[in-house]
């Protein structure tokens, strides 16, 4: 296990260049954003390094499958479970890291805009934004593992447009009944902040779980 993570990273920390430029973008169009406006919404940017953690750890499945290389992965000692798991771990790693410098970038912006943020908010973003790379992960891994990268690609970007017209349904309907989850959930104070935390993270994982029981029978049914 130990051996396919180090894999995994030494995979990522290849793509440094890239990864360097994406973030030195979105932090100049999240702070140049503030400063000119004076507020700035920094949800886009941060479902961009969201996205951005998910792919990262998703490409390793494709590294994988380059050149046939699965037939000389396989060949190693560990298990197919094991791979699998490690897929999971490295998404996670790469999912609280995007997830983390989202929250330092929205902590600066608001900042500079005269928008205090707390440590609680910070906390509270970070595991939203966390579970919400998971559950693309869960999505994806699956489906790479089943019909391989390209096609892969093309499915989680239909998962994540069908999430975001969901989501996005799901909010209108609540703006018909005039209900505001954001304003219930601040007047619950700290206790409802928690509770929904505690919530996502039970869904996420519950999402985890089904996806990495999937992704197993998918690779244990794979010919290398």
């Amino acid at each position: 296990m130990k051996g396919l993570l180090k894999k995994d990273m030494l995979f990522i920390k290849q793509q440094d260049f890239m990864i360097a430029i994406l973030l030195v973008v979105v932090a100049v169009i999240t702070l140049t954003s503030a400063t000119k406006n004076g507020s700035f919404s920094t949800g886009f940017m941060c479902g961009y390094l969201v996205m951005i953690g998910a792919v990262m750890g998703l490409m390793t499945i494709s590294y994988d499958e380059a050149d046939n290389g699965f037939i000389y992965l396989m060949t190693m000692p560990f298990t197919r479970k094991m791979y699998v798991t490690s897929k999971y771990l490295t998404c996670l790693l790469a999912a609280v890291a995007a997830s983390v410098i989202a929250v330092v970038l929205m902590i600066i912006s608001s900042n500079m805009t005269g928008n205090q943020t707390n440590l609680e908010e910070g906390a509270y973003t970070l595991i939203s934004l966390t579970c919400a790379s998971m559950v693309i992960a869960s999505i994806g891994i699956p489906t790479y593992l089943k019909f391989g990268s390209q096609k892969g690609v093309f499915a989680v970007l239909v998962a994540c447009v069908v999430i975001f017209i969901a989501c996005y349904a799901f909010a209108k309907i609540l703006s018909l009944y005039d209900i505001d989850i954001d304003g219930l959930i601040e007047s619950l104070g700290s206790l409802g902040k928690m509770s929904f935390s505690i919530l996502l993270l039970v869904v996420t994982g519950i999402i985890v779980l089904i996806s990495w029981y999937l992704a197993q029978k998918v690779i244990y049914k794979k010919e290398f």
